[in-house]
């Protein structure tokens, strides 16, 4: 059991009159008595134990990529292959402008690049005898010169056509936009007949929306103050709209980008979705389970001006001293010590510990934590 600390204060003097009827002395005035005020004060150690917190977030289902498909040479969207729904592997076509522009362009540059080669051919063959006659001496080394530079020249203007040729083509292949991955189209934008002009690829430029989702990402956002007890592979609960079963998975991104309004961190987990079962948009509240965590305990009764300025009163050599500290609600029994206080610290409690001031001395004291 415990022991109450006395710490001696004094009381206000007491006065005692006598009247001694012997000596017939109006009386004498004893001296004043003091009277003892103990206080009941104890001393306890924090308490070191592992806690392991469930941390809570929300969030939403997004998908592992968006795009918004738009046209790559303006035109007529003449044909659009797909629908909202429909699920399309990389490559695939989803739609294609009007070509007859873009086949006319080609068939120019072909016959560009074919006059060139021409104009080439000609120019090799002059210099083929430009050669042979400087070789006999019978024209000067200025008109060979010229001959080699028209040679140069010609196969340049060979190298321009054929460059043309290839953008031409390009043009041509690009009226007919595939699919950059296996998704599903989600929304589309414009009809049959529309014309496009716009290369921006937002989503009001857009022809169609394609999304992958047989892998989907659930971004849950959580309150900073746990960001030292997430990493990736922090294994996590996820409960989504419009399934019962409860997912299984871990943390994959903890993004570096803190919000500073909300003073929340986007933590992301990938949910694979073979089935297409988890859809983008979803609501998502996720459980968190950290690895557990030494924690230094203490009740709250140990704790003055919890609110505004907590702290709590040490005994250290006999003295009273004032500790201020940082805490952390835990449960209703216990506050969690963030700082200001270590496992050795001998904290007093007791009825009285509001009648305490920093530098009162408490002459002894029980370990009520034993």
């Amino acid at each position: 059991m415990a022991r109450i600390a006395a710490l001696i204060l004094l009381a206000g003097p007491i006065v005692i009159g006598c009247n001694d009827s012997r000596n017939g002395s109006a009386g004498n005035i004893q001296p004043a008595k003091k009277q003892i005020a103990p206080l009941r004060l104890q001393t306890l150690r924090p308490e070191i134990r592992e806690i392991r917190e469930l941390i809570v977030g929300t969030g939403t289902i997004g998908a592992a990529q968006t795009s918004n498909i738009g046209v790559v040479t303006p035109g007529i969207v003449e044909r659009v292959f797909v629908r909202v729904g429909d699920r399309v592997k990389k490559g695939q076509p989803l739609f294609h402008t009007r070509k007859n522009d873009y086949e006319i362009s080609v068939q120019l540059a072909r016959a560009e690049l074919t006059a060139a080669e021409a104009r080439a051919e000609q120019a090799r063959l002059e210099h083929e005898r430009a050669t042979d006659l400087r070789d006999k001496n019978y024209i000067s080394q200025a008109q060979l010169d010229a001959a080699k530079n028209a040679l140069t020249a010609a196969n340049a203007e060979v190298g321009v056509a054929q460059a043309g040729l290839a953008q031409a083509g390009q043009s041509l292949d690009d009226t007919v936009v595939r699919a950059p991955y296996d998704g599903v189209v989600t929304a589309r934008n414009v009809d049959e007949g529309t014309y496009k002009s716009e290369q921006t690829f937002n989503a009001d430029s857009s022809v169609l929306q394609l999304q992958e989702i047989d892998v989907v990402v659930a971004v849950v956002r959580v309150p900073e103050i746990y960001l030292a007890q997430l990493s990736p592979g922090t294994p996590v609960d996820l409960f989504v709209d419009a399934t019962d079963d409860v997912l299984h998975r871990e943390i994959s991104v903890i993004n570096d980008q803190v919000d500073p309004q909300s003073r929340s961190i986007e933590v992301r987990i990938m949910l694979e979705n073979d089935d297409y079962g988890v859809k983008p948009g979803l609501f998502v509240r996720a459980e968190i389970h950290p690895a557990g965590r030494k924690a230094l305990l203490l009740g709250p009764e140990a704790v003055l001006e919890r609110s505004d300025s907590p702290h709590v009163y040490l005994l250290e050599n006999g003295i009273a001293r004032k500790q201020s500290i940082v805490l952390r609600e835990h449960d209703a029994t216990r506050v969690e010590i963030v700082s200001g206080l270590d496992e050795n610290a001998s904290v007093l409690i007791g009825p009285d510990l509001t009648r305490l001031a920093d530098g009162d001395p408490v002459p002894d004291t029980i370990d009520a934590s034993r």
